[in-house]
């Protein structure tokens, strides 16, 4: 019964995290820890953590009358990270929030990271930091912060 108890608090905990976004109450310890902010700001949510370690945040409401359908898979260690860290600051209404972490390939030494917006893109060859949101294309480069369109060229 202690157990049921435990992991009842737990989803509670978990719930209250994910429409505040703030932290999370790990079952083990009974201790809160900051994490990265959800997507979509809701409460009264469905939540379970999957065998990958992200959260599934499940229907909800996002205001006192309505309910949200939105389901997402939410990464709570997700974070911005040295250029990315950098361009997300200039721009976090477009990039959004964090939906993995950086990812490198090993071919051409280039970094990828998703986001609930779009994508961020470090490329080793010229040390350029980007973000595309499929229409727009952000590059912090040599000239600073420049937008375009992407049917469009930067210089």
């Amino acid at each position: 019964m202690n157990h049921l108890r435990r992991f009842s608090t737990t989803l509670v905990g978990l719930a209250i995290a994910l429409a505040c976004a703030t932290g999370v109450t790990h079952a083990d310890t009974g201790s809160w820890a900051p994490v990265a902010p959800l997507p979509t700001p809701r409460a009264e949510l469905a939540a379970v953590t999957g065998p990958d370690g992200r959260i599934y945040a499940i229907g909800a409401s996002s205001t006192m009358v309505s309910f949200s359908y939105a389901n997402e898979a939410y990464t709570p260690n997700c974070r911005f990270v040295l250029g990315f860290g950098t361009l997300h600051a200039l721009i976090s209404d477009s990039v959004g929030s964090c939906q993995e972490n950086e990812q490198h390939n090993a071919v051409d030494g280039d970094a990828l990271q998703l986001t609930t917006h779009g994508l961020l893109v470090w490329r080793k060859a010229d040390n350029f930091t980007a973000f595309t949101d499929g229409y727009h294309s952000w590059v912090n480069g040599p000239y600073g912060l420049q937008e375009r369109l992407n049917s469009q060229r930067f210089w």
